[in-house]
């Protein structure tokens, strides 16, 4: 999979001069990635059990409260989908992350625990249905349950790709390039034909807003992408050369050869 390296340093390198002789006298910090976000390696997998116990109904999919991710009471019932396991009843099923789970079986669920508790009631082999909202739309899935694999099994997450690569960038910087305070990551690497590159993103563009959310730093960018659910069209905002730009980018799952998002693609 071929990038494009040189131009990227060039378009970086040609921002720097302007932004030295302007700011000189800024001292260029790294952005604070206060985030919300749980990473992949603390969230604890529904289903889980103890040697002690009989099976219990496992769906294969790590969840919040909508309050704890938006950062708002929330009145209305469900919970927000972060992350999906391979190969799991939940990915078999066709759930995807970033999905509110809002009821199984019609009963509306309250809270992360709520839906454990129910779920971990039910026994392996039991089909129950899930209400959930994606993009704004309700629909229905049924999913059926399976007994959670052993402990020493890696449970592999469905990751969101769209070949684009970032680097930080100090908060002076972002304001000079049109950034909204606080929020804005360059666009340093893109891969050819690439989602990114197929809804019109650009090397150089600063990315400062995925659906409506700031976007604080390449972490932050990697989250949203990383968990934004496989198969989402995903509205993304960026400034370049003074205009503001919409983009819809759609998110596919991360191939193999990708390595680490977040170094050079």
């Amino acid at each position: 999979m071929r990038t494009r390296n040189l131009l990227r340093w060039a378009v970086i390198l040609a921002a720097l001069p302007v932004f030295v002789a302007t700011h000189f006298d800024g001292v260029a910090q790294r952005a604070d990635e206060r985030s919300g976000f749980k990473s992949f390696e603390n969230w604890s997998a529904l289903g889980s059990r103890r040697a002690d116990e009989s099976p219990r109904g496992w769906l294969g999919v790590f969840v919040t409260d909508v309050e704890a991710a938006e950062g708002a009471e929330s009145l209305d019932p469900g919970v927000l989908v972060q992350g999906i396991v391979i190969d799991s009843p939940a990915d078999r099923a066709g759930l995807r992350a970033s999905d509110i789970i809002t009821h199984v079986d019609g009963r509306p669920v309250i809270s992360s625990g709520d839906l454990i508790s129910r779920l971990g009631a039910v026994r392996p082999g039991t089909s129950l249905a899930f209400s959930i909202e994606r993009r704004g739309r309700s629909r229905e899935v049924l999913a059926r349950l399976e007994e959670r694999p052993p402990e020493r099994r890696r449970l592999e997450m469905r990751r969101g790709w769209i070949g684009a690569a970032a680097i930080d960038l100090p908060d002076p910087l972002r304001q000079y390039l049109g950034a909204p305070e606080g929020s804005g990551v360059m666009i340093s690497d893109l891969v050819d034909f690439g989602p990114a590159v197929n809804a019109g993103l650009e090397l150089g563009d600063v990315l400062f807003e995925i659906e409506g959310k700031a976007v604080e730093s390449v972490r932050h960018f990697q989250e949203f992408v990383e968990g934004g659910g496989v198969g989402n069209a995903v509205a993304v905002k960026v400034m370049r050369r003074d205009l503001e730009i919409a983009l819809d980018i759609l998110i596919e799952e991360k191939p193999e050869e990708a390595g680490d998002p977040r170094r050079t693609e």
